[in-house]
């Protein structure tokens, strides 16, 4: 995978997930928050570790993962 990678937009429908698009042309999503965590195939798996990146951190999901009420 290339490293520069130029932004295209963000999310319109998940928080901390941005669309970019490498040299070669693919577009590979990106979760932004507490550092790099890697590039993603589709908006919604990079969604999903946002909120796992979250609910790591001690805070609630806000994309897809929901945390059980106790």
């Amino acid at each position: 995978m290339a490293t520069n990678l130029k932004r295209i937009r963000g999310s319109d429908k998940y928080k901390y997930v941005t669309l970019y698009r490498t040299q070669e042309g693919v577009d590979r999503w990106c979760v932004h928050m507490f550092g790099n965590t890697g590039t993603y195939d589709t908006e919604r798996e990079a969604a999903k570790q946002a909120d796992i990146r979250l609910i790591r951190a001690g805070k609630q999901p806000v994309n897809i993962l929901k945390r059980k009420e106790k």
